[in-house]
């Protein structure tokens, strides 16, 4: 049956579906076709959801969840409609002429009226009825009962698979959330083993330069030193 939370589940989709086709309009880029007829299924299985809806009894705390149902999807047409290039005019939700899901706003009672027949012959022929008007075939309401729950049972199953998939998409989203957190405390720790490395690497370019100032500053005497070396050298090989 239709719940007010397989409707929240599907309008949760639906949102994620459109916000996924705005943002490629943003970027330039055409929805496919498929994406929209898809949108507007979902949308369309709402809708009906909600008409559903208001015509049962619901408890005190079903009747806010219905309402959160029909301003979300409001919401999502509001979205939907910022393409110019959509109709929506089949899917705008029209509030039921009643006061409250079960309720009526007025409380009348049809009119009956008493009609006459001009032919009085054919009104003693026909059997006797208290309303003729209401004397239908059985056999068509029947046909039109099933036909109504088969539809019912295919919109329950469209919803549970909806709910199934958003189920299992939050799960993953879970799981991919895990999957950053680990690659940013990796990535961080990189971050420090970097932030090392470079403050080391400065060290070491400032004792290089050092050293180098140091060499240019003595290079002179050195030259001197190693110079007498080899006269003292020389000296005592020629001797």
């Amino acid at each position: 049956m239709t719940t007010p939370s397989k409707l929240l589940l599907l309008e949760e989709q639906t949102k994620i579906s459109i916000e996924e086709r705005n943002r490629l309009r943003t970027l330039g880029m055409e929805p496919g076709s498929g994406d929209d007829a898809e949108i507007e299924r979902s949308l369309e299985t709402v809708l009906r959801g909600i008409n559903r809806l208001y015509g049962e009894e619901h408890a005190p705390e079903d009747k806010e969840r219905i309402q959160r149902v029909v301003k979300n999807y409001q919401n999502l047409l509001e979205m939907y409609k910022e393409d110019p290039n959509v109709d929506v005019s089949r899917l705008e939700y029209e509030p039921p002429s009643i006061n409250y899901l079960g309720s009526s706003s007025v409380n009348s009672t049809p009119n009956k009226s008493v009609r006459f027949k001009e032919n009085l012959e054919e009104t003693f022929v026909q059997p006797y009825h208290d309303d003729p008007e209401e004397q239908q075939p059985r056999g068509s309401d029947r046909e039109i009962y099933q036909q109504q729950q088969l539809t019912m049972a295919d919109q329950d199953q469209h919803l549970d698979r909806l709910a199934e998939s958003v189920s299992r998409q939050h799960e993953l989203s879970i799981q991919i959330d895990d999957e950053l957190t680990s690659h940013n405390a990796l990535l961080d720790d990189v971050e420090a083993l970097t932030e090392g490395s470079q403050s080391r690497l400065e060290t070491a370019k400032r004792r290089l330069d050092k050293f180098s100032r140091t060499a240019k500053q003595n290079g002179s005497m050195v030259t001197i030193a190693i110079l007498l070396l080899i006269f003292i050298i020389l000296v005592v090989v020629l001797k």
